[in-house]
């Protein structure tokens, strides 16, 4: 479908629209954990309460409320324990505001400096004795009360993850914005690496076997072949992510690096090329991860219940997080009540993404 453009009159400048197909195979209906509504109330009461010192003000603060993030683990850990399902909710949130505080400075004050500022002192706190940083500001100490109490459920080999997640996230901030500034963006394969460094990917899997009550951590190291489909599990949301985010950062001049303008940009794809190339790779890397799924099962780790059971919560994860964007207003826009449409047309507007049925 060709790039439309409206008349002023209508209020938007620009618009643009494509097909999209359905966006899963094998994988299961999503499930909303059980304690949905009450975590999701509960975590957004807390995150205005304890991380209003890393936003702007109480107007972002509520923008930031109002995308939903509160919702996102309670799609994609549908089964995490009702013990701990609070604490995953909290971390989310955590994850998406000290990512937002980053995307939201303007590139050239995306440093190095400002990137270690912020994330050392919360990897301190998870290293040694968990003591915060003598120079740790203010405005952190929630923060690392929050990774503490998380740590303290958390095996020495998952402290160990965590701590190493954040400071490969730290470098990957980074290394985003050199990339952007250097024009070393040049391939698919390239920036999607470069999307595996900063995206907390990895934490966010370590927050599902946290979920679980679980610790995974040996089998990562002596099953390779487990350790590929937590990595896929990673690249599957990574690639749906740009999928929806498109919008939100072409209208914000930050789309760069998704992976939707590297195929426009580097490859002189049209736009509908782009998105179906995109729309291949994340049903490619759904048949991936399955490869790796039942490779493992039938491997001696496929014998232990809890890798069972952290293999069918990579599936749940994958499910979930396409549910959740089609869903939420951080992607689709303030008001979005969701779709249940699940292939048909998107449209992309300044302030908002809407869904059509496909024509027959």
């Amino acid at each position: 479908m060709a790039v439309t453009t409206t008349d002023s009159a209508a209020g938007e400048d620009r618009v643009l629209s494509f097909r999209f197909p359905e966006l899963t195979e094998r994988l299961p209906p999503p499930r909303v954990h059980p304690l949905a509504d009450r975590e999701a109330a509960r975590s957004n009461a807390r995150c205005r309460d304890q991380l209003r010192g890393l936003l702007p003000d109480d107007t972002a603060m509520e923008r930031f409320i109002a995308q939903q993030i509160s919702l996102t683990p309670l799609y994609v850990c549908p089964d995490a324990r009702p013990d701990r399902v609070g604490i995953v909710c909290d971390v989310y949130q955590l994850f998406a505001v000290t990512d937002d505080l980053f995307d939201d400075l303007p590139p050239a004050d995306r440093t190095p400096s400002m990137a270690h500022a912020l994330l050392d002192p919360i990897r301190a706190s998870l290293e040694g004795d968990g003591a915060a940083p003598a120079d740790a500001p203010d405005y952190l100490m929630p923060v690392i009360s929050l990774l503490r109490r998380l740590a303290e459920d958390m095996t020495a080999p998952q402290r160990q993850r965590l701590a190493a997640g954040l400071a490969e996230h730290a470098e990957g901030c980074v290394a985003d914005v050199q990339m952007c500034t250097d024009g070393s963006v040049t391939d698919f394969d390239t920036s999607l690496q470069a999307h595996m460094g900063s995206s907390l990917g990895w934490p966010v899997m370590l927050m599902i076997e946290y979920g679980l009550g679980i610790d995974a951590s040996h089998e990562l190291d002596t099953c390779p072949v487990l350790h590929r489909a937590v990595e896929l599990a990673i690249q599957h949301a990574l690639l749906v992510n740009d999928l929806f985010s498109y919008r939100k950062e072409l209208f914000q001049g930050d789309a760069a690096l998704n992976l939707i303008s590297v195929f426009r940009d580097h490859e002189n794809l049209t736009l509908q090329q782009a998105v179906d190339r995109l729309c291949d790779r994340i049903l490619g890397t759904e048949r991936e991860l399955y490869a790796a799924h039942d490779a493992v099962l039938a491997s001696p780790a496929g014998n232990q219940p809890h890798v069972r059971a952290y293999l069918h919560a990579l599936e749940m994860f994958c499910t979930g997080y396409v549910r959740w964007c089609f869903i939420s207003q951080r992607y689709n826009g303030p008001g979005h009540t969701g779709s249940a449409i699940p292939s048909g047309i998107m449209t992309l507007y300044p302030d908002r993404t809407e869904y059509t049925a496909q024509p027959n």
